[in-house]
């Protein structure tokens, strides 16, 4: 896609948006010669007669358009994003500050504007350019070399012109592309939405959606879904209280309300489905098959289906037919992710796809010819697993139980991909870390053997047909699902650096789009390369990186006392290595209980387990219960009912620096039936530990707990993190690489906003924590590149963030750290590359990897613990070092099946196994 072009001294070039330069004569003439962006670009940009490029690492480099070679256009300053208007240009610095540029990029001068989260320049809908950030935007004046104001309102989409349009393939992961056929169709845009269409190649077309229905249909809408089959259009229309159903029969040209499901007010009641799924006894025959008649009521699903939906995905069949499943939000609390429901050919109304409540679906997908809808799923308890039939048209309904030598949950959870081949039957591609496909018959049996798909940058699925690309542009396709694969193409450029690396492709049985860029029509094409090529000049600037610090040598640990006790509950890193105690745990009873458990600091480890509450008047409210462990301390909060009959939210804390216990009652804001739904946790209620007291956050009201009094607090976080400096309450979120702060004053609610990081990528490695230095909280910010460092960067009383100051970085060797520097230098745990050798004479020799508490100023870094897990089974041992006496160790069991292999289900019907520890003696490495 052609992104800019200039005019040079012999010709033109034009920059496409891969970064390339391609020369040329004259306009229209060929590309004489093609020259890469430098290596790691991860956006180039044509400045007047410079073209600039920005790497990954934050560096920004520039060269003349003629020469193309590159150098270092601003020193020892990472950059997070930069963009230009002919000679004027604007970049972002990291920390957030923002540069302008009236000469192509040859000099820069710094702008006096405050931090409003500025993330990415951009050219304005008006002309020139403007930067957007987490606030708002803000257009550049650059005569005068000043912003303009925030402009909250939304960003309008630019106008396109047909011929520059070009699929977007990312769009297909949030489901608002498809392919049906040789046409492309995909939902574009936000505030103002529009239909890209057009078939595969080229050229497409955007045309408002608003204009293909009646006035205001698609108003309330904030996001899509879309399905195609030959010329019926599907849209799921997702509002704030409803999912909407929209068709179009003439291919897109225009959509009427099919049916609007409202979300429910009330919670949600689990209820049998509508028509119970037949399931198979092992006796009986492979393959079923049945009509199911239901009942008109089908036609309307239960009010809980769009309960907590974040989204629904939709596929389409012949004759306008579609199978639609939920998808729940990450803060769904009732929300049915495996149902499936169905409407007919050239009908109107939903129905259930029977099956039973347990099982889960991996993937849904129609037969090439649209009659047929496939479903591939598994019930856990009898671990087994089917494919299911449908047939909308003739409303019939069968299932095959499929042979599986593994767990039959497992194929379905790492499902990658299903599709129907041209003959009736489905391919299935699945794995995490290496991909196997195969392809099953309609009656369960498996057709082809399992096989194992070699790493690429790019593997895409149709049916049996398939399309892999490589790290250095090499294209493969395969007919017979991965057995055999041949060469089609070499691309005239690499993708990526290596194997390692992905990009999007999406293959559909009419051909395949590969980038944003390329496009293949058709299977089965000769194995002949392109007759012509551009020549390539290769360019690299990459600044080497220096070797990031490591452990040296192994510590040796041997188990000391054999027999092992039991603890109600393990700490967690946070709350390990405390001035008082060992460390602070919590633990939980189902029946609305909670206990604080001490490691208690002496020669050899022993735990103090006492209840956080007393016996409550009245009877506890079931799952009612709160939990919280911090490096302040623990708290709990439990909902129960006094007899009385009101409502009393009852509170228990332990500040890490001490030994009381302190309790307090609260009374509710708001009735129960308004806030937990039935048998679920509430997820907008928390407790937080924090200095002096603890949080409460129930709904929209956030308070403040000491003990004695409770006061409403104004400044709830974006994310209900909070933290209390200088008798201020200051609500905290880290999302992405934006530091959000506000602070409720007179004058309302002050919200700071600072950038970080770069949105470029992740090789641009940030990551933020949460910390206290010296009693001032902040966050800690680690950058991967160019150079590994870190950064803290305080929030200060007013709630804007402080200047930035440095932060220590891991030893190359284990330091301990000394109580002075435990007690005035901020913790944060970071993973370190080291080992640790656990043996014994009744433990097999094991090594353990994990992370270390870090501590000390920024010139001498030092580690006051180290927290590791067993390499093999993680989620069974873990120990703890404490490197102020390296004698001082314990290894934890937490059981003997490795949780991390199971399911949600099976984990939560899993009896609770008691946690044991022992001691270890250790030494470091010399």
């Amino acid at each position: 896609m052609l992104s800019d072009a200039v005019r040079s001294d012999t010709g033109y070039v034009f920059l496409t948006s891969t970064g390339a330069g391609h020369f040329a004569r004259t306009p229209l003439g060929p590309f004489e010669t093609t020259r890469r962006p430098p290596d790691g670009a991860v956006k180039v940009r044509l400045g007047g007669q410079t073209v600039l490029a920005l790497l990954a690492d934050g560096a920004l480099v520039l060269a003349a358009v003629e020469s193309w070679h590159f150098a270092a256009a601003v020193v020892g300053t990472r950059i997070a994003d930069v963009g230009f208007d002919g000679a004027d240009g604007l970049a972002i610095v990291v920390p957030e500050s923002i540069q302008s540029s009236s000469d192509s990029g040859a000099s820069w001068q710094s702008v006096d504007v405050e931090p409003f989260g500025a993330f990415r320049v951009q050219q304005s809908a008006r002309g020139g350019l403007e930067v957007a950030g987490a606030r708002g935007r803000r257009a550049w004046d650059a005569k005068a070399k000043v912003f303009g104001p925030l402009d909250h309102s939304p960003e309008q989409p630019r106008p396109v012109r047909a011929g520059t349009i070009v699929p977007d393939l990312s769009a297909f992961a949030r489901g608002h592309a498809v392919i049906a056929g040789d046409r492309y169709f995909e939902i574009r845009g936000g505030s103002a939405w529009q239909l890209v269409e057009g078939t595969l190649g080229g050229p497409f077309t955007a045309a408002p959606l608003r204009e293909r229905a009646s006035p205001g249909e698609f108003e309330p809408c904030w996001d899509f879904s879309v399905a195609a089959f030959g010329r019926f259009l599907s849209l799921a229309c997702v509002e704030p209280e409803a999912v909407r159903l929209f068709g179009s029969s003439d291919g897109g040209r225009r959509f009427s309300t099919q049916q609007r499901i409202a979300r429910p007010t009330e919670p949600a009641r689990a209820s049998p489905p509508v028509a119970p799924a037949p399931m198979p006894a092992r006796p009986e025959p492979r393959a079923h098959r049945g009509r199911l008649k239901l009942p008109s009521s089908a036609s309307k699903p239960s009010a809980g289906f769009f309960r907590g939906v974040s989204k629904p995905k939709i596929v389409a069949g012949r004759g306008g037919a579609i199978v639609l499943q939920p998808t729940c939000g990450p803060a769904s609390t009732d929300c049915s992710p495996n149902r499936l429901l169905l409407r007919r050919a050239h009908g109107t109304g939903l129905e259930d796809w029977p099956m039973a409540q347990t099982e889960r679906v991996g993937g849904v997908t129609f037969s090439a010819d649209g009659g047929v809808a496939f479903a591939l799923t598994c019930e856990p308890w009898r671990n087994e697993l089917y494919l299911r039939r449908a047939e909308p048209g003739k409303n019939a309904f069968g299932f095959a139980r499929v042979e599986t030598g593994a767990r039959a949950c497992d194929l379905v959870e790492e499902l990658v991909s299903l599709s129907s081949t041209e003959d009736g039957r489905v391919a299935v591609v699945h794995g995490r870390k290496v991909p196997v496909s195969r392809v099953l018959r309609a009656d369960g049996f498996w057709e082809t053997s399992p096989v194992r798909l070699e790493t690429a940058a790019s593997h895409s699925w149709a049916g049996s047909r398939g399309l892999r690309v490589f790290a250095n542009g090499a294209v493969d396709e395969t007919l017979d699902a991965g057995a055999h694969f041949r060469r089609v193409t070499k691309l005239g450029f690499p993708v990526c650096a290596d194997n390692a690396c992905t990009m999007t492709t999406v293959c559909a049985h009419a051909g395949c789009l590969v980038g944003d860029s390329l496009t293949r029509r058709g299977w089965g094409a000769d194995d002949a390369p392109p007759t012509s090529a551009p020549t390539i000049t290769p360019v690299s600037t990459r600044r080497k990186e220096r070797e990031r610090p490591a452990w040296g040598g192994v510590i040796r640990c041997v188990t000391g006392d054999q027999t092992w006790a039991e603890t109600p509950a393990a700490p967690r890193p946070s709350t390990f290595g405390m001035t008082t105690n060992a460390w602070l745990a919590i633990a939980s009873s189902g029946k609305g209980g909670a206990s604080v458990v001490r490691g208690l600091d002496a020669p050899r480890l022993r735990v103090d387990s006492r209840p956080m509450f007393a016996a409550p008047a009245g009877k506890p409210a079931g799952s009612g219960l709160w939990t919280d462990a911090n490096e302040l301390g623990v708290a709990a909060m439990r909902l129960e009912h006094p007899t009385d009959g009101a409502e009393v939210l009852s509170l228990a804390w332990q500040a890490a620096e001490r030994n009381q216990l302190v309790r307090q009652h609260l009374r509710v804001p708001l009735a129960k039936s308004e806030i937990i739904g039935r048998g679920r946790r509430n997820p907008w209620a928390s407790v937080q530990t924090t200095a002096g007291g603890v949080y409460v956050r129930w709904r929209e009201h956030t308070l403040f707990a000491d003990g004695r009094v409770t006061r409403d607090v104004l400044a709830a976080g974006p994310a209900g993190e909070m933290v209390r400096f200088q008798g201020q309450d200051i609500g905290i979120a880290a999302g992405g690489n934006t530091l959000q702060a506000v602070l409720h004053d007179a004058a309302g609610p002050a919200h700071r906003v600072l950038s970080v990081g770069s949105v470029s990528g992740p090789d641009f490695g940030v990551s933020t924590t949460l910390v206290s230095w010296e009693g001032r909280p902040g966050f800690a910010v680690e950058y991967a590149r160019p150079n590994p460092e870190a950064m803290f960067f305080p929030v200060l009383a007013s709630g804007a963030f402080g200047a930035a100051e440095a932060l220590a970085m891991p030893p190359s060797s284990p330091v301990a750290c000394t109580p002075r520097q435990r007690a005035s230098t901020p913790r944060r745990l970071v993973a370190i590359d080291y080992r640790i050798v656990v043996s014994g004479p009744d433990e097999p020799e094991a090594t353990y990897r994990g992370s270390a508490m870090l501590q000390g100023p920024a010139d001498a870094g030092c580690v006051s613990f180290l927290v590791a897990q067993n390499s093999l089974e993680p989620s069974v041992r873990r120990l703890f070092l404490d490197l102020s006496a390296p004698g001082r160790a314990w290894l934890f069991d937490h059981g003997k099946l490795p949780m991390a292999t199971m399911g949600p289900r099976e984990r939560d019907t899993e009896p609770a196994q008691p946690v044991r520890f022992r001691p270890l003696r250790c030494e470091l490495a010399s």
